[in-house]
């Protein structure tokens, strides 16, 4: 075989000029150098294939396993918000969760296909071919991570960092690490990849409290997932490996770079050419026009206060705030508005008067159903932090007097006349006129009927 300079290498000297050897040649091939690293990775590829399979066999394997995690764990729920809807089931008046928490399960159907791709690409290439852990990926990231002297690539699959999540926590530890592998194995012995990948794409953190798919998409960008373009996907596929270092509300620059590493990585697996990709790189996606900030914008306070103190008061606090439960209320979104105009206008007529604060209640008679609940006519005035609709607790006063009437009235098998001159001159001067009876004040009537119900008095 002719040998080339291209594939020549010159025989190491001693540190004084001399070769090693006085027979050894003075080149030699790049060939016989390199032929020992191949065998290498081939030792440590079939090292990471057989070790696993007698570590299995072994009595001390089966002690250790008794002691894993129940695998079908991984299928239980992700804590999820608490959704608040009108009476017509399509009006959001809240979204109940933890303070730096929200999250939404969605299906994988429901995802459309460039996020989940994007994030097979950058975090699990050889996720549909593997069997839970990826020993090609563990010796490229060793190798990786001895030449940096450091830890710059992981190894972990879409599997194990599904366990990860939902099952051994991110303990750095080596016990941590085996347990990991050892139910990754099985959870891909149990279920389908799918589920594997939706169960995944539900659990992971974005960063700026979304938890999941469907939070990440409607925090940043106001859409569901199925709806983000190229560029919305890989931007937030390339926050999942460092939610702090590549959080793009924080550190545009380095999310900016590393959603070219997705895309390239889209490439490199033939999901997107590099057309595509120079698009989506260049599309303005940046704060504050183009992605936004955590909200919660709550519609009726007083109505949502009082609702999720009754959700409390029957399901618990943990519940109502991550029991990802659905209510539809019977407040009318329409009637509500108007309720609230009506009470700040009437309010603000009156402020000459040092009248700061009113509330009020609508309740449909035929059903019972609260309508509509102003619990303050200016939220920022003194007193306004408080749901006047419901408290304190007040005196009924004269509200009560009607029940009294009507009750006595009942009794005597004769309606309540009140006539149109009565309402002039009687009730507005505190009188009410029964029939065949003298005028009288209306307290002391009210006194009467409620001490002899149904008398002659």
């Amino acid at each position: 075989m002719s040998l080339s300079r291209r594939n020549q290498i010159v025989w190491p000297r001693r540190p004084n000029g001399m070769r090693r050897r006085a027979s050894a040649p003075q080149i030699l091939t790049k060939g016989r150098v390199s032929r020992p690293a191949g065998w290498m990775v081939r030792l440590v590829v079939l090292l990471v294939i057989t070790i696993p399979s007698l570590i299995i066999t072994s009595p001390g394997y089966i002690a250790f396993a008794n002691k894993l995690p129940d695998p079908t764990q991984v299928t239980s729920g992700v804590p999820e918000d608490t959704l608040i809807y009108a009476a017509d089931n399509k009006t959001l008046l809240a979204d109940l969760h933890p303070p730096g928490y929200q999250s939404y399960y969605e299906p994988l159907s429901d995802m459309g296909t460039l996020l989940p791709e994007a994030v097979i690409s950058i975090e699990d290439r050889n996720f549909y071919q593997e069997p839970g852990i990826d020993p090609q990926g563990i010796v490229r990231a060793s190798v990786v991570d001895w030449q940096s002297r450091s830890t710059a690539q992981g190894a972990s699959t879409i599997t194990q960092q599904l366990v990860k999540l939902r099952l051994v926590g991110n303990q750095a530890t080596l016990d941590r690490k085996m347990r990991e592998a050892l139910l990754a194995f099985e959870i891909e012995r149990r279920y389908t990849k799918q589920e594997i990948l939706e169960w995944y794409l539900n659990s992971v953190f974005f960063a700026n409290t979304a938890w999941g798919t469907a939070a990440a998409s409607k925090i940043y960008f106001h859409k569901e997932t199925k709806d983000l373009d190229l560029a919305e996907a890989s931007m937030l596929a390339g926050v999942i490996r460092g939610p702090t270092l590549y959080n793009p509300l924080i550190s545009w620059s380095s999310a900016k770079q590393r959603q070219k590493i997705v895309l390239e990585a889209m490439i490199r697996d033939g999901k997107i050419t590099a057309s595509d990709a120079a698009t989506a790189y260049t599309e303005d996606i940046s704060p504050p026009k183009h992605m936004f900030m955590p909200e919660n914008h709550v519609v009726a306070p007083a109505f949502v206060r009082y609702v999720t103190g009754l959700l409390v008061n029957q399901f618990g606090s943990d519940r109502t705030y991550t029991g990802g439960m659905r209510v539809v209320t019977t407040v009318n979104p329409a009637l509500q508005l108007l309720g609230q105009r009506v009470v700040t206008d009437i309010i603000g007529s009156m402020r000459n008067r040092n009248v700061t604060q009113g509330a009020l209640v609508a309740i449909d008679p035929t059903t019972g159903a609260i309508v509509t609940m102003v619990g303050s006519a200016n939220p920022g005035d003194y007193g306004g932090q408080y749901n006047l609709a419901v408290w304190p607790p007040r005196n009924p006063g004269s509200s009560m007097k009607i029940f009294t009437y009507t009750a006595d009235h009942a009794d005597r098998g004769q309606p309540l006349h009140v006539s149109r001159s009565d309402l002039r001159r009687g009730l507005l001067a505190g009188q009410l006129r029964r029939p065949n009876a003298r005028h009288m004040p209306a307290a002391g009537l009210h006194g009467q009927l409620a001490q002899h119900p149904g008398g002659q008095s």
